[in-house]
């Protein structure tokens, strides 16, 4: 949800990195302020880099925070062959959604005001929560040969959910597993075949990750199931490539209705479907179930290149895109489509090849859910944000 308000700053010998403040603007929450900085060390051999650090700070008008870092260190182990990605954060939304578990939720309009009893309405913040979640997690990521495209990963995950209900609402209603916060801790494994090049913004290659997770019963509840995804990068010609990435996994067991919007994977993206990274178009978090699939579809342009500063990379590049979204479960009453999709426009800024600006417009479908209402009500997403979505 990030824009660069100036150019990063190319430094010394083989270090690349900035420090800026930050503007940021998700249709979710609003217009929001904050300030970011990375370095890396690029070395001959290593791809993207040789160590990266990142640390992330926003705010923004709707009540979401979200402050973040991240160190990510190649070439460990005896042979060089390891890789370490240490994340942790902080998230807090005052107004996070919730409409129920299923592919086929729908959504009343909010009533004019206080007080207006109307059978097709609802208060206004009636599909809304607020959550606290301090998160962070290890990753260990191991080359199985020299050079070659297969890896392995091992990662342990916590997050610590603290949840206030508005009432009336809809998770009032309904109290799904989770409802009362508390911790969770997943464990993933899984292998990697990975040809992308480069790895940050791919011009060709392709990325195969098939997974595995599980959460001990912490809380006296075990959860987890598998996760299989592929992203191609092809090449078009000229400065054209097809971006393509499909993702699809099933959680068994007794899974808190949080965790049904995060990914499991090595490096997975903002979780859930709608937002900046899946669905653009539709409201972040609108959609959720124990199963889920995207598919989602860019056909990116480099339009131009120059070098500021005489020696800072800059690359321009435009990107349609199409996303397409299946989440398994129903609901009470199921209405509207059991797939879900939405299309728009990507404007992105590539840094010396090690870092994305981007800004995407979506445009999407939400479900109705009242007598005489039209089935389908068209929606706008605009998301300003750091990385490609995939």
């Amino acid at each position: 949800m990030i824009l660069l308000l100036c150019a990063g700053l190319a430094l010394a010998g083989e270090l690349s990195g900035f420090v800026v403040p930050t503007f940021s603007y998700d249709t979710d929450d609003g217009p929001g302020l904050g300030g970011r900085f990375e370095l890396a060390r690029k070395s001959p051999g290593f791809d993207p880099y040789r160590w990266s650090i990142m640390a992330q700070g926003s705010v923004t008008a709707g009540g979401f925070q979200y402050h973040r870092m991240r160190w990510d260190q190649l070439g460990l182990g005896p042979e060089g062959r390891g890789r370490l990605l240490i994340r942790a954060g902080y998230k807090a939304w005052t107004r996070d959604g919730y409409w129920g578990i299923g592919a086929r939720t729908g959504e009343r309009p909010a009533c004019p005001g206080k007080g207006v009893e109307q059978p097709n309405c609802v208060p206004a913040d009636y599909y809304e929560y607020a959550l606290q979640q301090p998160l962070a997690s290890v990753t260990w990521r191991q080359d199985l040969a020299e050079g070659g495209p297969w890896s392995a990963f091992g990662a342990v995950a916590g997050r610590l959910s603290t949840i206030t209900l508005h009432r009336p609402s809809q998770l009032a209603v309904d109290q799904p597993l989770g409802v009362e916060g508390g911790l969770d801790l997943p464990l993933t494994a899984g292998l990697l075949y990975d040809t992308r090049s480069p790895e940050i913004a791919p011009q060709g290659g392709v990325f195969v990750e098939l997974a595995a997770m599980v959460a001990p019963p912490v809380q006296g509840q075990l959860w987890g199931g598998p996760h299989a995804g592929i992203s191609t990068y092809v090449p078009l010609g000229g400065r054209v490539v097809w971006a393509h990435r499909t993702m699809a996994e099933w959680l068994f067991g007794a899974v808190p209705f949080t965790e049904m919007v995060n990914w499991i994977g090595y490096d997975p993206p903002t979780p859930g479907f709608g937002g900046a990274n899946t669905l653009r178009g539709i409201r972040y978090g609108r959609w959720r179930g124990p199963g889920k699939a995207v598919v989602d579809q860019e056909l990116r342009l480099r339009l131009f290149h120059h070098e500021a500063f005489g020696r800072l990379p800059l690359t321009y590049e435009v990107a349609p895109f199409v996303d397409l979204a299946a989440v398994s479960g129903e609901a009470d009453d199921p209405i509207g489509p059991p797939l879900h999709g939405s299309a728009g426009l990507g404007l992105r800024l590539i840094v010396d090849e090690t870092f994305v600006g981007r800004v995407d417009a979506g445009y999407g479908a939400d479900v109705a859910a009242c007598a005489g209402c039209p089935t389908t009500l068209p929606t706008l997403g605009v998301y300003v944000a750091f990385d490609h979505p995939f």
